[in-house]
């Protein structure tokens, strides 16, 4: 995982690729757990999908244009549009499900 803390930053490495932005606050506790969930899948797409992880109390503007309401919260992005949003990250297979499906489209 990629730490990304300036959101100019993100915005360029968004702009042209198929991404995955994990955001989080540090003191959210479920944040650590849907973490370790993309941790563990993160080398089964490597190369394919990059995975940022930023902290969503650093990125007001980026929050507000994709709407994001919580975290965690990963942000599955191509070419610099919204594909999907998971805030729910019920096990390490189904968040696996939903990165298989964003990198076969």
């Amino acid at each position: 995982m990629i730490v990304c803390d300036h959101e100019e930053d993100l915005r360029k490495k968004i702009a042209h690729n198929k991404v995955i932005v994990y955001f989080h606050t540090p003191m959210c506790g479920t944040c650590g757990i849907a973490e370790h969930f993309l941790t563990l899948t993160e080398p089964l797409i490597r190369g394919i999908a990059p995975v940022y992880k930023s902290n969503i109390s650093f990125f007001p503007e980026f929050a507000k244009t994709f709407e994001i309401k919580s975290v965690p919260c990963a942000l599955f992005i191509d070419q610099g549009k919204e594909v999907k949003k998971v805030y729910a990250f019920e096990s390490v297979t189904n968040m696996y499900e939903h990165i298989q499906t964003f990198i076969s489209k």
